[in-house]
């Protein structure tokens, strides 16, 4: 039970230790959500913007650590 309970915590501190990368990740979720219903856009176009929006949001998750590792 304790290495269950220690799995959960690490998942859990994945979301939590970056909020901008949570952040990020759920408005392009939110933006596809919009294109796709809202404006009616193609399902590929979503999920164009959805695999391109957040491969870009990674990479500024990892600029920014990096640079703050730099910093310290």
């Amino acid at each position: 039970m304790k290495t269950l309970i220690e799995i959960l915590r690490g998942l859990a501190g994945l979301f939590v230790d970056d909020e901008w990368l949570v952040l990020g990740v759920l408005f392009v979720v939110g933006l596809v959500a919009f294109l796709v219903i809202v404006v009616d856009a193609k399902p590929q176009t979503g999920g164009v913007v959805l695999l391109c929006g957040n491969i870009l949001v990674l990479i500024g998750g990892a600029v920014r650590t990096a640079r703050r590792k730099s910093r310290t």
